[in-house]
């Protein structure tokens, strides 16, 4: 109980972080670009978030799972498991449709908000 909890306040901080860094991002953008729309300002947003997927299956999963797998990472009994070295993996799981559809709808959303306010 106690660590599904730090687990879900650690993923709600992460979640909330990464709408702040790239919302933050994207209304500087906005902000110094007057006449930007709201479809600039939506494609600047997807281009971030696709920057910070492609940070993410580069050097999270590919280099630090698959090849580094630090130990803390490593439940106990599974160090053998092929599994650790699935490159594909995470690639697949980077290109299923409701990823997709999240990183869209979350760029329309920080399009649409930085327009209204800036």
């Amino acid at each position: 109980m106690r660590q599904s909890r730090a687990g879900a306040i650690g993923g709600i901080a992460f979640v909330l972080i990464l709408i702040s860094g790239i919302g933050g991002v994207v209304w500087l953008w906005g902000a110094r670009h007057a006449g930007a729309g709201f479809l600039e300002l939506a494609l600047m947003a997807l281009v971030v978030n696709a920057l910070f997927a492609l940070f993410d299956l580069l050097v999270i999963d590919w280099l630090m799972i698959c090849t580094w797998r630090p130990r803390r990472l490593v439940y106990e009994g599974t160090e053998d498991c092929a599994g650790w070295g699935d490159y594909g993996f995470h690639a697949k799981e980077q290109l299923r449709p409701r990823t997709l559809a999240v990183l869209f709808a979350f760029s329309a959303l920080i399009g649409l908000i930085v327009w209204w306010t800036t």
